[in-house]
């Protein structure tokens, strides 16, 4: 487990009792509507997902809580929530015309709830040999079975942070982190021959020493990984393994055969202990597949090899069946294992209850999921182990202050969704080494509780962001306290068009996962997630900031600026966050470029905006040029361009801005900003030559353009 895990699950343990109260068990009913993830962490209560098919193995989508019977140790429980959860296939919107995604510049917690992904990369355990193999699949499954509205992570069984990628929905940063896995160097002869529960020996070679460890190391980073997912409730969360096994029998770590423990048997029932506690379900791939079968069954091949082989694989069996997942080994395709993964991710039931034996004795309690319906068939966890020793104590709600909720917010591994909200930041090169990060944060005020005082509607309201490294450092954040108030008619404005918060840091070059939290004193909050790459603007030959993106429209949403500081930004309204306009808008884009030469001839700077349709062709263009005299201290070139969005029909569009030295060999540098025109509301119909008109029917006014 990489250390910015663990540094992200002390938060998310600290922070999800908090956010239990403030979100209680309720019994949920089967619709159309998905259930939210929640995060919370309740003592005695226990959650099972059951994927449930008819004889031909299609998912049964029409079952109610009157149609299961679930029992633990034989004794029926009440089912405290239920929910059926049929997830769509989201694919990202993008010009028709793009060779690779146009990616968004600005980030909202309001997209449709997806499925939860964990890659776990056993590079304890695979063969480097096997490592391009391991990068195929798994990209694969990236690029033909994640949707835009699904959420990975990418974490390596050694912890190495540099290779761990949080829970992100851009295919591009997950493919980044898979491909850098490389896999370990095999062990110098046989694997371990050591039948767990027989003795408790430690072989005195250093090589068995060696392999033993990788083992506990592999069980004690799915045991964190395990609790770190604890807290997330209201959704199948997965675990991917790839892995090779343990050469060990760990089916004594699991109550199914007797005999001594030793520190492997220990780690092993702690992790699957975990699992079961936290209702995380593992799919094991084991890349060796077939011919490296046929070649253990070599006769030539010692004892010591095909016992070890055997129970490797039996290892990833283990794991999953004891969480409700399967194991695909003697494979050399697994396209069918990610059919049936993403089949029993998306279309599943959840029965939460709270057991009615409340022991924390650590033994093993069974659970049977049946449904009444004949002729189904239901797929569920069997059991769990409960937890041992004192029953933790359960936090009071925050009572007169927003800042614990909204710091356990911001540390919430997923986006937390009762407050919906937007985050765009650009970086710009700073006054020293580290770069100067524009935020722009935009939220809903709905779900807040105002109150009238001396007629105006007041609420105090805590805004936070951090930044997070790759590493687990996890700067610190920047709390911002802001007191709203509004007459009654602007108010109504602010809650059609949110309400916008300005804010800046500084960081180095590097990969950053930023967080924005938002809430108040009654517990309601939400929260956001942006990844920011900011490049070395000192470094390359040409470089370009980050763009800054205003609206003459949008520049009437009511923003705070709670920090002092002006923005570089020159532009006629504060930026926004906002991707969605109006084709009578306007739009003002900002931003920088960086040339890093010494010593060069007069030469000019080309930047040349686009905008662009969904079929690739250029609607409206501007070129600019800069003078190498007109670069202020520090080598940068600003620009301003302006696009009317006038007459543009709804649909997907994107602006590409492109700059370029005409200096040796004419480096470029390129930023694209991906946005939608909406359809035009009713006010726009009303107003003279807008070029619309209401066509009234039974379900209510429509907004067409003409052909």
């Amino acid at each position: 487990m990489t250390s910015h895990f663990r540094a992200a699950l002390v938060l998310c343990v600290a922070g999800a009792a908090a956010l239990s109260a403030q979100q209680p068990s309720t019994p949920r009913s089967t619709g159309e509507d998905i259930p939210e993830v929640t995060f919370r962490v309740e003592v005695n209560y226990v959650e099972v997902d059951a994927f449930v098919t008819d004889t031909q193995g299609n998912p049964a989508t029409d079952l109610t809580a009157a149609d299961f019977e679930l029992l633990e140790e034989g004794v029926p429980q009440s089912v405290a929530s239920f929910a059926m959860v049929n997830l769509p296939m989201e694919r990202p919107a993008q010009p028709t015309f793009a060779t690779e995604p146009v990616e968004p510049d600005a980030r909202t917690n309001g997209t449709s709830e997806g499925r939860i992904y964990l890659f776990l990369l056993d590079d304890l355990h695979v063969h480097p040999g096997r490592a391009a193999k391991v990068r195929g699949a798994l990209r694969q499954f990236v690029e033909e079975h994640f949707g835009t509205n699904d959420l990975a992570a990418v974490v390596s069984a050694r912890g190495s942070s540099a290779d761990s990628q949080d829970f992100t929905n851009n295919p591009r940063l997950l493919l980044k982190a898979i491909d850098r896995f490389s896999g370990k160097v095999p062990f110098d002869g046989p694997t371990a021959t050591v039948v767990l529960g027989e003795s408790q020996q430690t072989p005195a070679d250093p090589i068995r020493q060696e392999e033993a460890q990788r083992a506990r190391t592999l069980m004690q980073s799915i045991r964190s990984l395990a609790d770190f997912m604890s807290g997330v409730r209201g959704r199948r969360k997965t675990i991917i393994l790839v892995s090779e096994g343990v050469g060990y029998d760990i089916y004594n770590s699991l109550g199914l055969a007797g005999g001594n423990a030793t520190g492997i048997l220990e780690d092993s029932e702690k992790a699957v202990a975990a699992l079961t506690r936290a209702n995380v379900t593992i799919y094991a791939l084991d890349p060796r597949g077939m011919l490296d079968v046929e070649r253990i069954a070599d006769p030539t091949r010692s004892d010591a090899d095909q016992v070890s082989f055997r129970r490797a694989q039996d290892s990833l069996r283990v794991l999953a069946a004891e969480t409700g997942g399967f194991a695909a080994v003697n494979q050399n395709d697994f396209t069918s294992m990610f059919d049936r993964i993403v089949r029993e991710n998306s279309t599943y039931y959840i029965l939460g209850y709270h057991p009615s034996n409340e022991r924390r004795d650590g033994k093993f309690r069974s659970v049977d999921v049946r449904v009444k319906r004949p002729g189904l068939m239901v797929r569920s966890r069997r059991g769990y182990l409960a937890p041992r020793g004192n029953a933790p104590r359960e936090s009071p709600r925050p009572s007169g202050s927003a800042t614990t909720a909204v710091a356990a917010a911001l540390s919430s591994p997923l986006p937390v969704k009762g407050i919906p909200m937007r985050l765009s930041a650009a970086a710009f090169r700073g006054s020293s080494q580290k770069a100067s990060v524009e935020l722009v944060i935009e939220f809903d005020p709905s779900m807040l509780g105002f109150t009238e005082v001396n007629g105006r509607l007041t609420e105090d309201v805590e805004v936070m962001h951090s930044a997070t490294e790759p590493g687990g450092k996890v700067h610190a954040p920047i709390r911002h306290g802001v007191k709203l108030m509004f007459k009654p008619e602007s108010f109504e404005t602010a809650r059609s068009r949110g309400i916008r918060v300005l804010s800046q840091m500084e960081l180095a070059p590097g990969r950053y996962q930023l967080r924005a939290a938002v809430g108040n004193k009654d517990g309601a909050t939400g929260s956001v997630l942006y990844d920011l790459e900011i490049p070395d603007f000192q470094k390359s030959r040409l470089v370009m900031s980050g763009l800054s993106v205003a609206s003459a429209q949008q520049s009437s949403v009511a923003t705070v600026r709670p920090a002092p500081g002006k923005s570089r930004a020159t532009l006629p309204g504060p930026m926004t966050a906002t991707r969605e306009f109006d084709s009578s808008d306007t739009l003002v884009l900002y931003g920088e470029v960086y040339e890093n030469v010494s010593g060069a001839p007069p030469h000019t700077i080309d930047i040349t905006t686009e905008l662009r349709g969904e079929d690739g062709r250029a609607i409206a263009s501007m070129a600019q040029q800069r003078a190498s005299t007109d670069r202020r201290k520090g080598g940068g070139y600003e620009f301003t361009s302006q696009l009317e969005l006038k007459n543009l029909a709804p649909g997907l569009y994107s602006i590409h801005v492109e700059t370029r030295s005409n200096l040796g060999e004419r480096p470029t540098a390129t930023r694209q900003v991906r946005f939608r025109i909406g359809p035009p509301s009713i006010d726009d119909c009303r107003t003279p030559g807008r070029g619309c008109r209401i066509a009234d029917g039974r379900d209510g006014a429509r907004f067409r353009r003409p052909s």
